[in-house]
């Protein structure tokens, strides 16, 4: 919620910031407010977009709501998806999980964020081993 000395920093020396949101009003109206200050630092418009985090019908926000609160389009949606806390209970990433809806949609948004493709991307042994060791 606060623009200070290492944030305007941090800011300086980004090359993509995503501005993360829940459909829900008090978060959109810190993002909004967000948004405005980005704007008045002068920060590039094609180096920022906007992920709808947690995103259901069932919350009764819809994308086409919240692009309306924010008076600008949301870039990227992460569903809502009841395998992320489980994963996040388990000590697994839950991008490695093969269900639901969220792994897709954070892969996208990583492979766009950072410009890769991803889409053969598979757990190397290594990677395999280091996500095994927060685990009993």
């Amino acid at each position: 919620p606060c623009f200070h000395g290492p944030m305007l920093a941090t800011l300086d020396h980004t090359d993509r910031l995503l501005v993360l949101g829940h459909p829900d009003v008090p978060t959109l109206k810190n993002v909004r407010l967000a948004l405005k200050t980005i704007e008045l630092l002068s920060f590039p418009e094609d180096k920022l977009s906007i992920v709808l985090n947690r995103a259901s019908t069932s919350i009764g926000l819809e994308r086409g709501d919240v692009e309306a609160a924010l008076d600008r389009p949301v870039d990227f949606v992460l569903p809502l998806d009841p395998a992320v806390p489980l994963a996040v209970n388990q000590a697994t990433p839950a991008v490695l999980g093969k269900t639901g809806p969220f792994a897709p949609a954070m892969l996208e948004l990583t492979r766009s964020a950072a410009g890769l493709d991803l889409s053969q991307a598979r757990p190397t042994p290594r990677t395999a081993r280091i996500f095994s060791l927060g685990r009993s």
